[in-house]
């Protein structure tokens, strides 16, 4: 693999293997940017984007560079969102379709799933495929327990936040489980699910699904003991499956509060 350029690897999945194995980041915990971006030559800074005085770069998180090889980090957001900014810059860049426009410049909406861009979508989840290993990180998830004891774990071992490591706990697991992030306005309120795809293909039998658990008090107890989980059942009648008994973790992370709901076995 190593007698060949990145370019000889048109599928993502080839790209992820070759960048993971040549920089020896298979084996290596967290995966590190920089030694992707050395291998790749690519040149890191960091700045407070905000000092230009423009009001458009505010809300930037990254840029990228394609031309000079650079990759710009706001050195204004926090240390989970400028590593994560790394490898979505890291994917742009190496990404076939990606290689058609040669600067990128990133904001917050971009580095979410809210993004509008197909391209800045794609980017996230690559980055995120970088961050866990592709399919190592599935394996070794499926290994454990549903809970946010497991979640701390791992997002120790990848050097990620613990929601978005929830996050994707949820999305690879092999069983029925629903991550749910609350925000909080005036009162919490439910901002985004991810569902397993065995927990669509049980209870909602699509691609997609809705969860609305808004003003719950066990989130109100989360918020008032930060760090601390909070862990209740509850039996939730599901139209055409009858009445099902869930557990319920909360974890307040001094930004929102944090779900894992699994079936009690």
């Amino acid at each position: 693999m190593s007698k060949k350029s990145i370019e000889s690897y048109p599928a993502k999945e080839e790209i992820l293997q070759y960048l993971l194995i040549e920089t020896g980041q298979r084996e290596n915990y967290p995966t590190s940017s920089k030694e992707i971006m050395d291998f790749l030559k690519l040149k890191l800074v960091s700045f407070d984007f905000g000092e230009f005085g423009a009001p458009d770069l505010n809300d930037g998180r990254a840029i990228l560079s394609y031309d000079e090889k650079v990759i710009a980090v706001n050195s204004k957001t926090d240390e989970n969102q400028i590593n994560f900014s790394k490898f979505h810059e890291i994917a742009h860049y190496v990404l076939p379709k990606h290689r058609e426009n040669f600067f990128y410049f990133c904001r917050e909406l971009d580095m979410t799933r809210f993004a509008k861009s197909d391209l800045e979508l794609e980017a996230n989840a690559f980055a995120a495929d970088l961050i866990y290993k592709g399919d190592v990180f599935t394996i070794e998830s499926n290994s454990l327990e549903i809970s946010f004891k497991s979640i701390i774990k791992l997002a120790e071992r990848y050097g990620s936040s613990i929601e978005s490591t929830a996050w994707r706990f949820a999305e690879c697991s092999l069983y029925p489980c629903l991550f749910v992030v609350y925000e909080k306005n005036e009162k919490w309120r439910v901002k985004y699910c991810v569902f397993s795809k065995p927990f669509l293909e049980k209870y909602i039998q699509g691609e997609k699904g809705s969860f609305t658990d808004d003003s719950n008090e066990d989130v109100i107890k989360a918020e008032l003991q930060p760090g601390h989980l909070i862990i209740s059942e509850s039996n939730i009648k599901i139209i055409g499956k009858g009445e099902n008994t869930f557990i319920f973790e909360y974890l307040y992370n001094m930004y929102n509060v944090l779900a894992i709901i699994k079936e009690k076995r």
